[in-house]
């Protein structure tokens, strides 16, 4: 098998681990939100806001009510009142679903929102939000900090997050500088390539008009060389092409670590602040 043949199978491959190393979408539903103080309808309303919001931010794999209705009818399993933990992973496994998100919805004068994600293997509370608004027309509003609260999970503190992003950054140094020098090479071979195949063709034409047996052994001698040399270059740079391919990739998998290490880092510790009386949201950040 050839070079060329080699380098686009190279390639096929490189690019089908870029997209498997692509971060996958959690798979994820919601339970309707209990009530208290308030209607089922007014809670159930919410939850499909907040559904829409999870789809929205892009980073979950949201179950749609149709067809979580319809599993759950399926099993004769009522989701009515489901508002603590155990209920939630019960439910998750019936889904499967990898969390779970439930929560509560009172009206004591405003409104509370109070939300939980649960890792349906482990069933550990991964993230919290609450949120507090006075009527319906500032839900959408806190609904979507709070979908953006819970759009990354995880169990790194910020010093496990910023080494991780630092190293991330440094793989796309480093794989960008390897690229660089594997682009030279390529440039470089094909470069020299064509110039000992010029000479080559050069010194070809000259045999060709050759009477002497000398001359011509010499000449013949002379034009295989430098195309022996040609193809020597042309393969050094279809070699780097090849290696600049796998660099470039690696490089593109840690600049996608590092965009989201840095988005973690950037959402860290970050304190909501809202008109009195209007939000307050509360975030544990896990992996």
């Amino acid at each position: 098998m050839g070079i060329r043949a080699a380098y686009f199978i190279f390639l096929l491959l490189l690019m089908s681990s870029l997209l498997i190393a692509a971060p996958k979408k959690i798979r994820i539903g919601i339970i309707d939100f209990g009530a208290n103080g308030t209607s089922a309808n007014e809670a159930q309303a919410i939850s499909d806001l907040f559904r829409n919001e999870l789809v929205r931010c892009g980073a979950f794999d949201v179950l749609d009510r149709k067809n979580m209705d319809a599993v759950l009818k399926e099993q004769a399993f009522q989701q009515t009142g489901c508002t603590e933990s155990s209920c939630a992973v019960q439910v998750g496994k019936l889904l499967n679903m990898q969390y779970m998100i439930y929560g509560k919805i009172v009206k004591v004068g405003d409104y509370f929102l109070q939300t939980e994600m649960i890792d349906i293997e482990t069933t550990k509370i991964v993230k919290s939000s609450k949120a507090r608004f006075a009527d319906f027309t500032e839900i959408e509003k806190h609904l979507k900090i709070m979908a953006s609260d819970l759009a990354n999970t995880g169990e790194y503190d910020y010093e496990e997050i910023s080494l991780r992003k630092n190293n991330a950054f440094g793989g796309v140094v480093r794989n960008g500088l390897i690229t660089a020098g594997c682009a030279a090479i390529t440039a470089t071979g094909f470069i020299l390539a064509a110039v000992y195949a010029g000479n080559g063709d050069s010194v070809y034409a000259d045999y060709l008009t050759q009477s002497s047996t000398d001359s011509a052994t010499r000449l013949g001698d002379e034009y295989s060389s430098l195309y022996n040399l040609a193809d020597g270059f042309a393969y050094a740079a279809e070699a780097g092409a090849v290696l600049g391919t796998v660099f470039i990739t690696w490089m593109i998998v840690d600049w996608m670590n590092f965009s989201h290490y840095n988005g973690l880092q950037m959402k860290y510790k970050v304190t909501v602040t809202p008109k009195p009386d209007t939000l307050a949201v509360s975030l544990s950040v896990r992996f």
